[in-house]
């Protein structure tokens, strides 16, 4: 289990209760790097996160746009294959996002 870190903390290394390092860092995107990444419009990208379709963390900022970071992991689990199911022919599997 992850704890909160300080500001005092070196932000790259986790450590769980255990006391052992945790190395995995968790990479943020643009929006506009998502958008390439799912090969759609940066507009669309901020529509799902909108909608809650995308989650996505909100940066502060002062802009007439709202700043936002997509975790590398949320766009992977986008881009995961879905499971195919044996009994629904493929002109009727979707997937809806």
């Amino acid at each position: 289990m992850r704890e909160r870190l300080s500001i005092f903390d070196d932000p790259g290394v986790l450590e769980s209760d255990d006391g052992e390092a945790d190395e995995e860092e968790e990479a943020l995107l643009t929006v506009r790097e998502t958008a390439l990444l799912l090969r759609v419009n940066a507009s669309t990208v901020r529509r799902w996160i909108a909608e809650s379709t995308l989650a996505a963390v909100k940066l502060p900022g002062t802009g007439k746009r709202n700043v936002y970071r997509i975790k590398k992991s949320t766009i992977n689990e986008v881009l995961r294959p879905l499971p195919r199911e044996e009994n629904t022919p493929a002109e009727r599997r979707i997937r809806l996002v």
